[in-house]
């Protein structure tokens, strides 16, 4: 049985806002990823993921953690609110 935080996140949708800003953090993270030469499944692999997770960060499907951003970002050698803005 999933506890009622569990439940209750799958249950939650986001506003447009937030879709917005996921897809937008979805399409940084997939562009630094690429100027470093990675694949997906390169990425995915080095912070102990899957590339199905990966792809859905970079079509904004979900809300990564923070922990997981600051994985990335150490990979990828940037610092991380550079995965925020250009």
């Amino acid at each position: 049985m999933l506890s009622l935080e569990i439940q209750i996140s799958i249950v939650k949708k986001h506003t447009k806002e937030e879709e917005q800003f996921l897809i937008t953090l979805g399409k940084r993270v997939q562009k630094l990823r690429k100027i470093s030469g990675y694949t997906q499944l390169q990425l995915a692999a080095l912070y102990d993921s899957e590339k199905a997770s990966l792809c859905r960060i970079e079509t904004g499907k979900i809300n990564p953690t923070i922990t997981t951003l600051s994985k990335i970002a150490k990979i990828l050698q940037i610092p991380m609110p550079r995965l925020f803005s250009e």
